[in-house]
């Protein structure tokens, strides 16, 4: 793949367009684009060249520690939450790549997996810190 293919390729990946599977391919080997298919965003090392850290975190989102603290931090102070409760706090913090549906899956899968973890409990669709 030539050095102008990959230009455009990434371009496209900055616009949020779709590029194609050998491109995504290329750019992944050489380091340039971080992602699953078709939510691709640029590498951390792409977005520190280019002076662009505040978007790359937007994009990637954050690690699911910081969401999962978020939550806890709400049923510490709250006791109890719905997972509407959960969306308003944590939907506009989720990466900017992910549609609506995405985010709430998000949220879902995230709720989903503290309580296999032991750290909340649901009773109906009530959301409570699980007790020691």
């Amino acid at each position: 793949m030539s050095t102008l293919t990959n230009i455009i390729a990434l371009d496209q990946v900055q616009k949020n367009q779709l590029i194609s599977d050998d491109d995504a391919a290329e750019l992944r080997k050489k380091g340039l684009i971080e992602g699953r298919k078709p939510n691709y965003c640029i590498s951390a090392n792409v977005a520190e060249q280019t002076d662009q850290q505040a978007e790359y975190l937007e994009m990637r989102g954050l690690d699911d520690q910081h969401y999962q603290g978020l939550i806890l931090e709400y049923l510490r102070k709250f006791k109890q939450a719905k997972r509407a409760d959960f969306e308003k706090l944590l939907i506009d913090k989720l990466p900017q790549i992910l549609d609506e549906d995405q985010r709430r899956h998000r949220v879902r899968n995230l709720l989903q997996k503290m309580r296999r973890d032991g750290l909340v409990e649901a009773k109906g669709l009530t959301w409570y810190l699980k007790k020691s």
